[in-house]
């Protein structure tokens, strides 16, 4: 009984009491006790703090207007942050630990409890935020657009207030938190479905561009970084032998240089006009920020950036990170080219941290105590990575 106790206090996957009622139930419960104990990863912990991080600072450094009307940033502090890929960093971040902590499928009595944690979790910090930034506008917005961003609805049919601009991600979560629950109660394959949403976004750019104001790609897309988040959580298998540190550090080096060296989203833009001979970039109105065709490039990215995260079993390791670590690389060529060969001062940060994220891959054994320090350290901004 000890054992069932430490079981619930250790996880979320029982939230009513009625969800342990009946041998069965109790019986499959004492039997998972013992894998469950340990189920809480501290360095996605790390991980989600990073990525807000990153998005904070792709608004403070950026070499345009957007964060005071007098000021940009410029010279090595040009520095393009990926604050974009971050977002869809944290879909497939988030896909992934909801479908480990909720690894049995919801039910009609766990459902509601679900979405009260989910509600907790997003909504208190969120509210604080957006009446300060009610209170400090000059022009006060209309009634329909407060009413919008007080129900995270902004972005359906209302704008974004751009003085909150990173608030848009947070509607497509609400969705994907909804979404779950059928994908969850009804057992779908998540596989199956990222290939569907993925199919359906494509689709829906290239013939019907402007159904449903646009929204439908947008939100395919960003399903289906959810949905690969869920795939993995569903199907991997944690491999402790694979835990590393520094290729922690050094995936997290390569990825602020993304912003900058975007060839894999670049190669596959170009292989989409060429098969399709249409631009599937689509723009819905009121968008702060959207999803486009070409942002599935990233998907490996961010896949294998939480599996080196979590300590997931990963076949050809090293192949793959080299791949991920060349592809980038070959922007390079484009800026020297368009530089006559001189490195353009406003890369200074990317090529750093290009240099950074080669030299923790290749001398991981040796700063492998250094970097396990930074990880931890970074832990804590985890739990506050939403309020950033």
């Amino acid at each position: 009984m000890q054992q069932w106790m430490e079981y619930m206090s250790s996880t979320n996957y029982i939230t009513a009491p009625d969800a342990v009622s009946g041998p069965p139930r109790l019986r499959y419960f004492l039997q998972a006790a013992a894998p469950a104990k340990s189920q809480f990863n501290f360095d996605l912990e790390a991980l989600r703090g990073i990525a807000a991080i990153i998005v904070v600072l792709s608004h403070a450094f950026n070499p345009f207007n957007t964060l005071d009307p007098a000021y940009h940033t410029s010279g090595i502090w040009a520095y393009e942050a990926p604050g974009h890929l971050s977002v869809l960093l944290f879909f497939i971040l988030s896909g992934y630990v909801i479908g480990k902590a909720h690894a049995v499928p919801l039910q009609k009595d766990t459902i509601l409890l679900y979405l009260k944690k989910r509600f907790v979790r997003i909504y208190p910090i969120y509210l604080v935020c957006i009446v300060f930034v009610f209170l400090v506008l000059v022009q006060s917005p209309s009634l329909a657009v407060i009413y919008s961003h007080l129900t995270l609805t902004q972005g359906l049919g209302k704008p974004v207030l751009h003085a909150i601009a990173p608030s848009w991600s947070l509607t497509y979560e609400v969705v994907f938190y909804l979404l779950f629950v059928p994908v969850s109660y009804f057992r779908v394959n998540p596989v199956m479905l990222a290939v569907g949403m993925a199919l359906l976004g494509t689709v829906a750019a290239c013939f019907f561009p402007g159904f449903a104001m646009g929204l439908v790609p947008t939100y395919a897309f960003g399903f289906t970084f959810w949905l690969a988040g869920l795939a993995m959580a569903t199907y991997s298998r944690p491999d402790e032998s694979a835990a590393s540190y520094a290729s922690m550090v050094g995936i997290v080096f390569l990825f602020l240089t993304l912003g900058v060296l975007d060839s894999p989203p670049a190669m596959l833009h170009r292989a989409q006009l060429f098969l399709l001979k249409t631009d599937l970039t689509i723009a819905p109105p009121g968008q702060e920020a959207y999803l486009v065709f070409r942002d599935l490039a990233f998907l490996p990215y961010c896949a294998v950036m939480v599996a080196i995260f979590a300590a997931l079993r990963l076949k050809f390791r090293k192949a793959i990170i080299a791949l991920m670590t060349v592809l980038p690389a070959l922007s390079w060529w484009h800026y020297l080219k368009a530089a006559d060969g001189r490195l353009p001062v406003a890369l200074f940060f990317t090529a750093l941290f290009y240099l950074l994220s080669i030299v923790f891959f290749l001398f991981s054994a040796r700063l492998e105590q250094f970097s396990k320090r930074v990880i931890k350290g970074l832990v804590p901004l985890g739990s506050i990575s939403y309020g950033l």
